[in-house]
């Protein structure tokens, strides 16, 4: 087959793009899991609760006249 050469170079070049993908995309998940857990500790720290910020309840609404 005379287009082995360039079959197996365009399939290297596949794997290593995908692979770079990969690494990108896990790079940028672990540290958005970092900094938004970091947040949330911190918040329930400075408050003194066990609870964490999002699971309290919000005031109701006051109706305007």
């Amino acid at each position: 087959m005379e287009n082995a050469p360039l079959l197996r170079t365009t399939m290297l070049t596949v794997a290593a793009m995908l692979a770079a993908f990969a690494l990108f995309v896990g790079t940028i998940s672990v540290v958005a899991v970092l900094v938004t857990s970091h947040a949330v500790n911190a918040d329930s720290a400075k408050d003194g609760a066990k609870d964490s910020a999002s699971s309290k309840a919000l005031p109701a609404p006051t109706a305007k006249s």
